[in-house]
């Protein structure tokens, strides 16, 4: 059995990135692939592989998928070599995450604050 080239993994989860080749019209062409697997012990303490998810399985899965995807699509181009690898990518979502979260945490301070101005209240 072929070794893959890269896996992630994610707990029990995990995402192995394969090469193929492939011949298309008579031309080899290099075809990336991804394989997951979970892997569990068996009532008889023997490991075994599945492709089912349980619930909590399933964001770790995405995890592997997606850090195998960024690897598949950001790495290097061969051949035109016209792709860079992205060390430092940041989803768009992210900027947005960040400052609902800041914005969340500095409600959170001025909340407790309010609650307990009482303590800082100098007497006269």
């Amino acid at each position: 059995m072929a070794q893959p080239e890269k896996r992630f993994k994610a707990g029990s989860c995990e995402a192995a990135v394969f090469e193929n080749e492939l011949t298309r019209d008579g031309q080899t062409v290099i075809v990336k692939k991804v394989a997951i697997q979970k892997r569990y012990k068996d009532k008889d303490d023997e490991w075994k592989s599945t492709h089912s998810l349980e619930q909590n399985d399933i964001p770790k899965m995405m995890l592997t998928l997606s850090k195998a995807y960024e690897y598949v699509t950001l790495r290097e181009d061969k051949l035109f070599n016209q792709i860079p690898v992205v060390d430092d990518y940041e989803p768009p979502w992210l900027p947005i995450c960040r400052t609902w979260c800041k914005t969340a945490l500095l409600d959170n301070l001025i909340d407790d604050f309010q609650r307990n101005i009482h303590f800082f209240k100098i007497p006269y």
